[in-house]
């Protein structure tokens, strides 16, 4: 019989990761959450790099206003559920989805921000940030903790 893949042992929001860690009783899922949010910052300053060589400045900054737009909620919802996990020693499903919710509404929020902010736009330059920001969590797994 073929084994199904689990998406609970990729993904470095799980909720069952969310438990505080009874021999150290400190958050164990701060370094997974972590790891995610500095896999998008990487994927950003990739972003920025490839926006740059491809669209110049305009490129490059648009790329950067993209992937902080991803990259500063990820890391909010990490230090949330993190200081949870601190208080009560898990962090509940509902907080999971609610903050997750947010998490996305306050991209959306950040990018039309950024486009409101910066009239030289350059949608090929955010659309690279934005996807590269975005995709970094898949990669999450990959990385040692």
């Amino acid at each position: 019989m073929q084994q199904m893949f689990d998406f609970a042992k990729v993904n470095p929001y799980h909720p069952r990761d969310f438990k505080r860690s009874p021999a150290s009783g400190h958050a164990c899922a701060t370094k997974p959450m972590l790891k995610a949010v500095i896999l998008q910052a990487v994927a950003t300053l990739v972003a920025i790099l490839l926006g740059g060589a491809l669209f110049g400045v305009r490129g490059a900054i648009s790329a950067a206003g993209a992937g902080l737009a991803c990259v500063l909620p990820s890391w909010l919802f990490a230090m949330r559920l993190a200081a949870m996990v601190k208080r009560t020693g898990t962090a509940s499903v509902t907080a999971f989805v609610a903050g997750e919710f947010i998490k996305i509404a306050s991209i959306v929020g950040l990018l039309v921000l950024v486009w409101a902010v910066y009239p030289d736009l350059h949608w090929g330059g955010m659309l690279i940030g934005l996807i590269l920001a975005l995709k970094a969590n898949l990669f999450a797994f990959l990385v040692k903790t």
